[in-house]
């Protein structure tokens, strides 16, 4: 006699208090009566792991991919950085994702869990947790004149799976009236046999990342067709085409958390950063032996080769960078390449220039140098945050920075220094 054994799971997204089942269909509802059904916008951010590292066929295989064939109608851009967790896109959302996307998808994974996302305010001491990052990203998107009507946050966790799953669940909770909710892989997918989601390393296989899409592609579903408590009322504009209305959210909550001394919650960040493979917004005002050059990986360099940053390795180069507008108390933060190996030291410092920044400007006051750490023991490279100074004055100043190693010091690898961005409150 033959027995068929069906085995079945319970799969349930955080909502704050809603529970539900994910195991839906794979297209959207059929087109509502008048102009049809919109098009959905969806936006991705995240790491490598978004980006797509060590898939064969990284634009077909990614889940951003698979997402947009799961939901035929919906334009999906994905602007994930490798080498980055949450702080990136914290400080850069607006130059990011510039467009208005109905749905948001963070993910986050082992950068975040590593810790390499906390903010250096020197080489022995470091404050704010990733945790922090997810929600200054959450209020500067919801803050938005147009924010998305669903923001889902993505744990893709393998190594270090506890740590990883759990540590920005509490922020998705404490904005979960703003219809943000959180999606794991590990808790909420549904494995099928002999089909491992993960490489040997952290970053997911081909079923790993068409999982993700059917996670997710499942939650756009369920907020598309729910009715209560804000339902997704769909009208015409004038030429005939239809629109999501705009959703009207109750004032965002008070912050979950403390924002450091150097962060001013209501204030926006400005940044200047470079893209995955150029660094066309991040141009210094002066360089001396500084070129851009890349950072090397085996998982995900067969495109570009590595990701682009302003690089030395000679004692005493130096870059600077000018910022035209920043006003008296205003933090900026430099982002750099933090690594176990082959990575040097720096100092930074601000200085003040007389007028707007033209050539032959003099320079007037200069703040001390402050030491910068770049070297940590985990056994990967990632960005990391630098604290540079706080402006003791409005208007223009120059950002310096001066390479301290040299390529020939014993034990110190290649000793590059590579800058990847400047962010300013």
């Amino acid at each position: 006699m033959w027995v068929l054994c069906i085995f079945t799971a319970g799969i349930g997204v955080d909502h704050g208090v809603r529970q539900r089942s994910l195991l839906a269909r794979d297209d959207l509802p059929p087109p509502q009566q008048g102009c049809g059904t919109p098009p959905i916008e969806v936006g991705v951010l995240g790491g490598s792991i978004s980006w797509g590292a060590e898939l064969e066929h990284r634009d077909a295989q990614r889940f951003s991919a698979r997402l947009a064939a799961r939901l035929h109608h919906a334009t999906v851009h994905n602007r994930a950085m490798p080498s980055t967790g949450v702080a990136f896109p914290s400080f850069c959302i607006d130059e990011v994702l510039p467009e208005p996307v109905g749905v948001l998808v963070v993910e986050y994974n082992f950068n975040d869990a590593f810790g390499h996302d906390k903010i250096s305010l020197n080489a022995t001491n470091t404050t704010t947790e990733a945790s922090l990052a997810m929600e200054r990203l959450l209020r500067d998107v919801l803050l938005r004149e147009k924010p998305p009507w669903l923001i889902i946050i993505l744990a893709v966790c393998h190594l270090k799976w506890e740590k990883c799953e759990n540590m920005h669940r509490e922020v998705a909770r404490h904005y979960a009236d703003q219809d943000v909710v959180f999606i794991s892989l590990e808790r909420h997918g549904v494995r099928l046999p002999l089909t491992p989601w993960f490489n040997r390393t952290h970053h997911p296989t081909a079923a790993g990342h068409a999982e993700i899409s059917r996670l997710l592609a499942a939650e756009i579903q369920h907020r598309v067709a729910r009715s209560t408590p804000r339902p997704l009322r769909i009208e015409c504009d004038k030429n005939e085409q239809p629109r999501f209305a705009t959703l009207h959210y109750p004032s965002l909550p008070h912050p979950l958390l403390a924002r450091p001394s150097w962060e001013r919650a209501e204030l926006p960040w400005h940044c200047l950063s470079c893209s995955y493979n150029s660094c066309n917004d991040l141009r210094p005002h002066t360089t001396t032996h500084f070129s851009l050059a890349r950072v090397k990986s085996k998982s995900y360099d067969t495109d570009f080769g590595g990701k682009v940053g302003w690089t030395a390795t000679e004692r005493n180069s130096a870059l600077s960078f000018i910022l035209n507008s920043t006003r008296r108390g205003a933090t900026v933060l430099l982002s750099m390449l933090c690594s176990y190996e082959n990575v040097g030291s720096a100092i930074v410092r601000i200085r003040y220039l007389a007028g707007k920044a033209v050539e032959g400007d003099v320079l007037e006051e200069e703040q001390p140098w402050r030491a910068v750490g770049l070297r940590w023991g985990l056994r990967s490279s990632q960005q990391c945050v630098n604290l540079v100074g706080a402006a003791e004055r409005d208007g223009p100043l120059q950002v310096e920075l001066r390479v301290t190693s040299a390529t020939t010091e014993h034990g110190r690898g290649l000793n590059q220094v590579k800058v990847f961005g400047v962010y300013w409150q």
